[in-house]
């Protein structure tokens, strides 16, 4: 995970009776260090299990529990949204001095499996209606692309 992601909230911030249930998806796209900082590509998690989630879910370290996904913090966001669901994890990031943004704050949609989550009518309304309020970027071969609506990607492989 970059150095810029903003997502550590109080539970007062997160949409009530709006849980994980199993979603793991954070423990296998976000990694830990060695000081527990959450980040992009380190080795697994030694307590992520695929599928199932955290195997000391209820003493995870303070990284973990303080962190949550866009679709924890929406509640605008529909249930089908939840990243597992969507394809999608979406992130609340700031700018930092290595960020392709030029916004002092966005909104981060990295795919799961491929890329073809983006195409998806449901994912295409979602990011419109983020537009409405902040910059969307997307993931694509781990390079971050500004995302300019429907049938407007700036990358050609979303048409």
């Amino acid at each position: 995970m970059s150095e810029n992601e903003t997502q550590a909230v109080s539970p007062d911030e997160l949409v009530p009776g709006r849980e994980c249930d199993g979603c793991d998806v954070c423990c296998s796209i976000l990694k830990r260090d060695k000081s527990g900082r959450r980040r992009e590509g380190d080795p697994d998690c030694p307590h992520h299990i695929a599928g199932k989630g955290c195997a000391i879910y209820d003493t995870r370290p303070a990284t973990c529990r303080a962190w949550h996904c866009a679709w924890r913090r929406f509640g605008w966001l529909p249930d089908e949204c939840r990243p597992d669901q969507l394809g999608i994890m979406l992130t609340v990031e700031e700018r930092d001095e290595d960020s392709v943004a030029p916004e002092s704050h966005y909104v981060l949609g990295r795919a799961i499996d491929d890329e073809s989550a983006y195409k998806t009518l449901l994912a295409q309304d979602v990011f419109w209606s983020l537009m409405q309020q902040v910059p969307v970027w997307v993931e694509v071969d781990n390079e971050r692309l500004q995302y300019g609506g429907p049938k407007k990607m700036i990358d050609p492989r979303f048409l």
